[in-house]
């Protein structure tokens, strides 16, 4: 339980702060996600507590939304869209932080895919309405000055390269000598192309090969690996990894013919062959499988 007199501590701040900072290194998500609620219910339970220490609220408030931002595989999504409409720009905050890597989470959570795409349409309109100003030069859309914020950044991709599928050359085009971006400093660039590149994931359908969040593995001979956004990558097996899956090979092939014993030793085998091909190379639970099938042999 947080205490009244320790929010009103600098050194508990302080204190504080090297431990969110630790918990966001070690990207401690549900930690994150529940010292963002236990500070939340302490600030909420003090009436006076804003009007008494504003600059120590303002600190604590920024605590939060970083908590919350590395806890966001276990926000509910109504609250997810609150954060990308109120506190999208605290992401820049987080060094290296992924945020389509961390939101797969929450899509994953959702089983039903016309409703995962409801909830990106969601995602999508929040940041359209986000008043928080990402970059320090004013925009210049339709002959008229505007705030650089993350909603009026989308407005202007918008409306240069069309709200449907996006040219490949006409963006980078817009990336490169667009009126509004050319002049920003290269911290600037990376923030809006980052906007730009999330809001074109978050375009595209969970219900085709590129859009969907689940990977797909194949295990074929023509191909194994994993689909991944609709990119296909290949599994890379280990020397160690292919001398046993040649020794199961050789096994099958020497008791092909043999009595009950070695049949029911070779059933045994295919089973767990093709248990193991259910996960992907290098995999903890392909690696338990194969520890048994490297049992099987020794009998």
């Amino acid at each position: 339980m947080i205490q009244e007199n320790d929010l009103t501590k600098k050194e508990y701040l302080d204190e504080l702060k090297l431990e969110v900072q630790d918990i966001i290194n070690e990207d401690r998500f549900r930690e994150a996600y529940d010292l963002s609620k236990s500070l939340s219910s302490a600030l909420d339970s003090l009436k006076n507590f804003k009007q008494a220490n504003n600059d120590l609220y303002k600190e604590y408030k920024e605590l939060i939304r970083k908590l919350r931002w590395i806890g966001l595989p276990i926000v509910v999504p109504e609250k997810v869209v609150d954060m990308f409409q109120y506190h999208f720009s605290v992401i820049y905050d987080i060094p290296e932080y992924d945020v389509f890597a961390k939101l797969r989470t929450v899509l994953l959570g959702i089983i039903i895919l016309d409703e995962r795409d409801k909830f990106k349409k969601q995602l999508r309109e929040a940041l359209l309405r986000n008043e928080e100003k990402l970059t320090s030069k004013k925009l210049i859309m339709n002959n008229v000055m505007k705030d650089p914020t993350a909603g009026n950044w989308l407005a202007d991709y918008n409306q240069t390269l069309g709200t449907g599928k996006i040219n490949g050359l006409a963006r980078t085009e817009y990336l490169v000598n667009g009126q509004n971006i050319r002049n920003l400093a290269d911290e600037e660039k990376k923030k809006v192309k980052l906007l730009f590149d999330l809001y074109e994931r978050l375009k595209l359908s969970s219900q085709t090969f590129e859009g969907l969040e689940d990977e797909i593995t194949l295990d074929e001979k023509e191909a194994t690996g994993v689909i991944k956004n609709g990119v296909f990558e290949p599994f890379k097996q280990t020397e160690k990894q292919k001398q046993i899956w040649q020794m199961i090979e050789d096994f099958m092939k020497e008791r092909g013919g043999s009595e009950t014993a070695a049949a029911e030793n070779n059933n045994q085998l295919e089973q767990l062959k093709q248990l193991a091909s259910q996960y992907p190379v290098g995999s903890f639970e392909r690696k338990a499988v194969e520890e048994e099938l490297g049992k099987l042999n020794d009998k």
